[in-house]
């Protein structure tokens, strides 16, 4: 049987796409996508928030794990972006630095991307076929 429920896109047909809250409302627009080189994982999308969320300059980094698909839109649930920690355009942080990232984390609501690897890894023992758990291509 074919699994129909996930939905596999090109990472480039993300930038550009509209981000709402809940209520439909415009959040803003997804600039770029930050991948953590080391295991392949999605860890951000970097928002340009909608002018009544913030100023001109200013850029968000939401965790991939905050945000939802629903009827074409991502949405994030819960999130007072006026308060969300933001950087400037010029300035943007060292987004390995996992101090910051569990910030950003924490802001959202969300368990850290890696804390969520390594917990599924002390779980999961052997792949789901028996054998034994291949290495990431991203690691060296």
């Amino acid at each position: 049987m074919t699994d129909t429920s996930r939905q596999v896109l090109p990472a480039g047909s993300l930038i550009g796409e509209s981000v709402q809250d809940a209520e439909g409302v415009h959040l803003g627009t997804i600039e770029e996508l930050m991948i953590d080189m080391e295991d392949g994982d999605l860890a951000y999308v970097v928002l340009v928030p909608a002018s009544e969320h913030a100023r001109e300059s200013r850029l968000l980094a939401i965790p991939w794990s905050s945000l939802k698909r629903s009827d074409g839109a991502l949405l994030i649930l819960d999130a007072d972006l006026r308060r969300a920690p933001g950087f400037d355009r010029g300035n943007w942080p060292i987004m390995s630095d996992r101090g910051w990232g569990e910030e950003v984390h924490d802001f959202y609501g969300q368990v850290p991307y890696w804390q969520k690897r390594y917990y599924a890894d002390d779980l999961s023992g052997p792949t789901q076929t028996g054998g034994e758990k291949k290495p990431s291509p991203f690691r060296p």
